[in-house]
């Protein structure tokens, strides 16, 4: 039997519009094939393939964008990492192959292979390598930490030292090496400045102090416009080429500290990262030759503290950081439909989640934190405010008066937004108040949750109870009293969503409506409640989603056997095209009504993939809100656009039988017709969003 892995069919839920930057953290937690072989990370590359490579303290690790393969030293395997302390990596694109730098020798990996090939050194040394480079010339030039430069020949099997080159350093301890876009070589010493060589001129010149403000350079890098800048771990130099001298370039933080610099990349739109030890990531405004702090609060990382020890932008302009300890945190080139907003530092909490959201006329957005009290948002997702007490507030709600209600344990009450301050009503509630919700008469309608609803009249003042036992006024039967939803539809009815299902009631005439819906959703409950642009009622429930439809009363059920993620639908809105967004226990869903179609959504940047039930809210302009464990999922559904893309398939392994087997260069196996059992794995090398990469495969002739 023969069979050809050439025809695989991709489809994708495709970022096609941006709210907000959002990251990705890679690699945390225990070993495992999702996780790194170790968390102390010192080097991060890509190679030619699209594979990302982290150096670790334990361990070279191969990353596909869903697996990690580790490699480690194996003292019974020549062809194995030769320490596991890995220090440096350099991908060549003139084989495909990588180079990995150790504190005693260099190794190349062949991935056709699967083999790491130990370089020998002509002098017999094993030294501590510290830098290597591949030159525009081809020369691949090795730097050591007490050896000098050393020269890789040809056939890439011997290392030979440059001895014209390290006759002219005042010490063989090289810290790094640079070649510039003019060709000139510069090659950072240490503790005894830099030597810049010129190749064309045969000339060289030294940088030193008092010349130069620090005689210890570690990095040296360029950025598109051919601005040079070297540094060290406190400083960043900038040569001013006019004047041939390196000045510093500036930085002072809020509390008056340098900085502690661990690394240094350049982005292919020309700006300069600097990455620190404990004080995240900073840029270099090129034009004032200032140092400034990237801001970024799509993550639920302490992105201001981060000690970031490698930097790496990828093929799709992506920045990858190395985070000492925590892992790789990946910053996406392209922007996430899906926003999140988050209390700071909200990761070393162990308080509750969000448990409500409001949206003020005034564009701010509050949100009620369980033990943490209330939080309120700018219109751009920054925190301005926090409001410690009640520290858990149920419902926040603003009536069509502008008046600002918070229901929590204390009752119900005011709050001034200025003051921070909450005026209860002189009312007794027997439970909490879950739901606050306003009709078209000026009337808040009030879940007292375990114990019916009430009615508060915005005008007078009075307050109604409809606790009330079955038949007493001819009113009818509320069949449950744990009421998580209230809405007031467009014509004047009341429903209300309970562990029952769904009621309706009529205030005009003061009773509860029977339907014929109310029999089939008697064993659901309610956790969220919506009425759509035609009038129909969609309700959430832990057995998915149902439509009822007010004209016949019939009620359809969407499940996760028509393509939801999951069943427990926590939170409801509808966009101008009549589609349903659902929050649910695994990501979110949307119903396109008409086509009778769902789109499921796990990654384009959501933070939080599991919400919180009945936590949801949609202000006037169609923006939806909804609450998860971490912070508020924020996103206009106008600007979420599913589809399908191309992207080329690389096969990353295959197994006979569950034994590797190396491919080689070909995309073609022969097997023989006892070779019944294979597995094929393969990646897109779409490291933003994996989970929303959906395959379809066949085999030829099948």
């Amino acid at each position: 039997m023969k069979t050809y892995f050439t025809s695989i069919a991709i489809a994708v839920l495709f970022s096609c519009a941006a709210s907000a930057q959002y990251s990705r953290l890679y690699g945390t937690g225990e070993q495992g094939a999702d996780k790194l072989s170790c968390n102390l990370i010192n080097d991060i590359c890509q190679d030619t393939r699209g594979f990302i490579w982290i150096a670790t303290e334990y361990g070279l690790n191969h990353f596909d964008g869903m697996k990690f393969t580790h490699y480690l030293h194996n003292e019974k395997d020549s062809t194995s990492l030769l320490a596991n302390n890995v220090r440096k990596l350099m991908p060549d694109n003139n084989d495909h192959t990588l180079w990995i730098a150790y504190f005693n020798g260099l190794q190349n990996y062949n991935p056709l292979k699967n083999k790491f090939q130990t370089i020998c050194f002509s002098d017999n040394a094993a030294p501590h390598v510290t830098d290597l480079i591949r030159l525009a010339s081809g020369e691949l030039l090795i730097a050591t930490a007490n050896n000098g430069l050393y020269k890789i020949k040809k056939d890439r099997r011997v290392a030979y030292p440059l001895e014209e080159v390290n006759r002219l350093l005042e010490t063989l301890s090289v810290q790094c090496i640079y070649e510039d876009s003019a060709r000139n070589l510069w090659i950072a010493l240490s503790g005894a400045g830099l030597l810049c060589m010129n190749p064309d001129t045969k000339t060289h010149q030294a940088f030193r102090s008092p010349d130069l403000p620090s005689n210890d350079i570690i990095f040296m890098v360029e950025n598109n416009n051919g601005s040079l800048y070297a540094g060290n771990s406190t400083i960043v130099l900038f040569f001013d080429r006019a004047a041939n001298r390196f000045l510093t370039v500036p930085y002072t933080d809020t509390a008056g500290k340098g900085l502690s610099i661990r690394c240094m990349a350049a982005s292919r739109k020309g700006t300069i990262f600097i990455g620190t030890d404990g004080q995240g990531l900073k840029y270099i405004d090129t034009k004032e030759k200032r140092i400034y702090s990237v801001q970024n609060n799509q993550t639920l990382f302490d992105f201001d503290n981060a000690r970031i020890h490698a930097l790496m932008e990828d093929r799709d302009r992506s920045l990858w950081l190395g985070c000492f300890s925590k892992g790789i945190l990946m910053l996406p080139n392209e922007s996430a439909q899906f926003g999140f907003w988050s209390p700071p530092h909200r990761e070393y909490k162990l308080g509750g989640s969000v448990i409500s959201i409001c949206k003020d006329h005034q564009g701010f957005v509050w949100c009620g934190i369980d033990t943490e009290g209330m939080y309120r948002f700018d219109s751009k997702g920054k925190m301005v405010q926090h409001i410690p007490q009640p520290r858990s507030v149920m419902k926040i709600a603003e009536d069509s008066n502008h008046t600002l209600w918070i229901g929590s344990w204390q009752g119900l009450g005011k709050l001034n937004k200025e003051t921070g301050k909450s005026q209860f009503l002189p009312f007794k509630f027997d439970g909490y108040i879950k739901v606050i919700t306003e009709d078209k008469n000026k009337r808040l309608y009030l879940s007292v949750f375990g114990h019916g609803f009430m009615r508060y009249d915005l005008s007078t003042g009075k307050l109604e109870s409809f606790e009330d036992q079955p038949g007493e006024n001819g009113r009818g039967v509320l069949p449950n009293h744990g009421i998580n939803a209230i809405i007031c539809d467009s014509k004047g009815l009341v429903w209300l969503g309970h562990y029952a299902g769904v009621t309706c009631y009529d205030p005009e005439q003061d009773r509860f409506i029977n339907g014929k819906f109310n029999p089939i959703l008697s064993s659901q409950i309610c956790l969220s409640l919506l009425e759509d642009h035609s009038g129909n009622i969609w309700m959430g429930t832990y057995n998915g989603l149902f439509r009822i439809d007010v004209r016949t009363g019939d009620v359809k059920n969407y499940t996760m056997d028509d393509g939801l993620s999951n069943n427990v639908i926590c939170g409801l809105a509808e966009d101008e095209t009549g589609a349903i967004w659902c929050s649910t226990f695994l990501g979110i869903n949307q119903l396109k009504v008409k086509e009778g179609t769902i789109v499921n959504y796990l990654g384009n940047g959501l933070i939080d993939k599991i919400y919180n039930r009945g936590i949801y809210f949609q202000d006037k302009e169609g923006t939806v809100y909804f609450g998860g464990n971490s912070g508020l999922t924020v996103f206009s559904p106008q600007n979420i656009k599913a589809g399908h893309y191309e992207r080329e398939i690389l096969i990353t392994n295959f197994y006979v039988h569950n034994q590797l087997v190396n491919l080689g260069n070909t995309k073609k196996r022969q097997l023989s017709y006892e070779d019944n059992t294979f597995t094929v794995e393969f990646s897109t090398m779409d490291f933003q969003d994996p989970e929303n990469i959906y395959y379809e495969y066949r085999l030829k002739g099948l």
